[in-house]
């Protein structure tokens, strides 16, 4: 949801709250609108580790961090500014647009003859405009916070997983219990 407009700015249905569900949206978004300054999430583990809050002072002192979630790292690539929300009432607004949309879209989806997930998806881009002209308001300053993609960057190499792994001596390492040999 955008914060000047109250437009929703993405929406993707998925079996349940995932990486790859937010990643859609994001990749929604951007292509819409453009990257925002900033998003302001919840506390859950896909977008903040549940570490970040175990550092002490003197472990930041030290210089120490936690590894940034695969989402976080994504945002960082993009320039945008991962906000941690402290207290659900602190994202009231966009609690408020999921019981709104809670109640109105199983009634959209049942009229539109929609039974599964894909054609739900489908549906929402269209829904999405529908749900803006009716609601949203006009910004009280006209100046975007979205930028533009670069063209020279695919995003689909930023909202995707990324793995480090260490190759041995014999030019091999192992993912998820599996090795692979390097060949050069």
């Amino acid at each position: 949801m955008d914060d000047a407009t109250g437009k929703i700015v993405g929406l993707y249905l998925a079996k349940n709250e995932c990486l790859q569900g937010y990643f859609e949206v994001i990749w929604q978004i951007v292509n819409k609108h453009g990257i925002p300054a900033s998003i302001y999430a919840d506390r859950h583990s896909i977008f903040l580790s549940q570490n970040a809050s175990k550092l002490t002072i003197e472990d930041q002192l030290q210089g120490k961090v936690v590894n940034d979630t695969q989402f976080g790292r994504a945002m960082k690539e993009l320039g945008i500014t991962l906000i941690p929300a402290r207290s659900p009432q602190a994202k009231g607004r966009v609690e408020r647009l999921w019981e709104t949309l809670q109640s109105r879209l199983p009634v959209e989806f049942k009229i539109a003859g929609i039974t599964t997930i894909d054609e739900a998806n489908e549906f929402l881009s269209q829904y999405i405009e529908k749900f803006n002209s009716q609601f949203a308001v006009k910004a009280l300053e006209p100046e975007t916070a979205y930028r533009a993609l670069d063209q020279n960057i695919d995003i689909g190499h930023i909202l995707c997983v990324k793995q480090k792994r260490t190759i041995d001596n014999g030019g091999v390492f192992s993912f998820y219990n599996r090795h692979f040999k390097v060949i050069y």
